[in-house]
């Protein structure tokens, strides 16, 4: 099965389309690019078809592809992904996340430290569910990851946070890891999230914003440098 894949740049510098061809088929698809992100050295390309591609570093299995080996050509992830059409993708360091249009959550990557959402730290090669939300009838709207952790938010407005806790970015009130996608207590009616290196934010359907983890900077926007555990109200 030959195929070959080719990532776009325009003037500007930005990736425009990818271009999967595949043998016997005497015609080339254009896919269209419509969300980039990066890990630390790898990237996951969506297209507006929904279909997911990856390439980069894969020593943790973060390109999630079935195997550890580097990839310098954008290449379809196929596996659990086959005929299902994708909403969004973010990258951590050395994981990844994709968020399908029916509200479900597949992961791989790195599970060091419990980012990928998965039961042990064993790196996950391929796309595989993140089962917690699907147990609990809760379909996902939005996620993004950290550096080692992850954050989404639901439909029934809620915030899950899991992975790495030690500057208190999953919002939980500690520093610990959380193995598995862990509700934060405290927050409700949210309709989006975010996630920096140390720190995650959310914001509600009235546009009030609430920060938490990492503010070694400031970069809670709290008025001060001191890092919080739990979601704090921006009042600015």
């Amino acid at each position: 099965d030959l195929r070959c894949s080719i990532v776009a740049v325009d003037k500007k510098g930005s990736v425009v389309k990818l271009l999967e061809h595949e043998d016997n088929n005497p015609l080339t698809q254009k896919h269209s690019v419509r969300a980039l992100s990066h890990g630390k050295n790898h990237t996951v390309g969506l297209t507006r078809s929904g279909r997911v591609y990856t390439w980069g570093q894969n020593d943790f299995g973060q390109l999630g592809l079935g195997h550890h080996d580097d990839v310098e050509v954008p290449s379809r992830i196929g596996g659990s992904l086959n005929g299902k059409k994708i909403r969004s993708a973010d990258c951590g360091d050395f994981h990844t996340i994709v968020l399908t249009e029916d509200g479900d959550l597949y992961s791989f990557g790195s599970g060091e430290r419990g980012q990928h959402g998965q039961p042990g730290r064993k790196h996950q090669l391929a796309p595989k569910l993140v089962g917690p939300f699907v147990q609990a009838s809760v379909k996902v709207l939005s996620v993004s990851c950290g550096s080692n952790f992850t954050v989404c938010s639901t439909s029934r407005g809620e915030v899950w946070t899991w992975g790495n806790g030690s500057s208190g970015q999953l919002g939980h009130g500690s520093a610990a890891i959380s193995w598995q996608p862990k509700k934060i207590s405290n927050l409700c009616n949210i309709v989006g999230v975010a996630a920096g290196r140390g720190h995650a934010g959310a914001f509600d359907r009235d546009g009030k914003l609430y920060m938490w983890g990492l503010n070694s900077l400031g970069q809670l926007g709290l008025r001060d440098c001191v890092s919080r555990k739990t979601p704090c109200l921006v009042s600015s």
